[in-house]
């Protein structure tokens, strides 16, 4: 009988080959046994249909490893190909990965987690910003933060509070919990309990930013507080 861990890593298998079998032929997939490797070369095409039959834009050797608990877990890219230098403002990891996306910012935004909508989004927009940037030497969606600020900014934008790193804790604290914490100060500063103040807006953020979310982004920016 085959179990539901090789079952769930055979779908996600398919899911990757069928992912890159239309767009990217130059890269091939292999399961292994925590998870799928894509490994070849990537093929950066214009963002418009229309421009498509123009060829690829570049080209860039990569490595993708995608963890049989995606979409929970955040695949890890690598740029083999040095054709981007291995520095964090090229958004490289001091660990050499590539820094394609904030994952619990963009899980918690994207309405479909899928391999073909993280090829289709973040992947692309990750390399196209590379290319223009090469290119112009600007980012062409504008250059966020890097590390624990960066992180903090995203997180900011989706609670829609002020970049504040208090605020933005207090707020993924709250979220973090058993709904409603109604005893708990009101994070807006009011000085009055979350219960006589802002209960509905906050009873509403707490619909679309989930209490797994809200521990997963706390998570993350709790990693920084073991680097001191």
């Amino acid at each position: 009988m085959v179990s539901l861990r090789t079952q769930k890593l055979e779908e996600l298998f398919r899911e990757v080959k069928y992912a890159i079998g239309f767009d990217q032929p130059k890269l091939n997939a292999e399961r292994i046994s925590d998870g799928v490797v894509v490994e070849g070369t990537y093929i950066l095409t214009p963002a418009a249909d229309t421009a498509v039959s123009q060829g690829a834009m570049a080209e860039y050797d990569i490595r993708i490893f995608f963890p049989s608990s995606f979409p929970r877990a955040e695949p890890k890219v690598t740029e083999s190909g040095n054709a981007i230098p291995h520095h964090e403002d090229y958004h490289i990891n001091p660990d050499g990965t590539c820094c394609v996306v904030i994952w619990e910012a963009w899980t918690t935004t994207e309405e479909e987690i899928s391999v073909q909508t993280y090829f289709d989004g973040p992947l692309k927009n990750f390399f196209l910003g590379q290319h223009h940037k090469a290119l112009t030497n600007r980012w062409p969606f504008g250059e966020e933060e890097h590390g624990k600020q960066g992180l903090i900014d995203a997180f900011a934008a989706i609670l829609g509070c002020s970049r504040n790193e208090k605020k933005v804790r207090y707020l993924l604290r709250i979220l973090s919990k058993d709904w409603p914490k109604g005893h708990w100060d009101c994070p807006c500063g009011s000085g009055r309990i979350i219960r006589k103040c802002c209960a509905e807006d906050l009873a509403a953020l707490s619909k679309r930013i989930p209490k797994k979310n809200a521990q997963r982004m706390l998570a993350r920016l709790r990693t920084y507080d073991r680097r001191r």
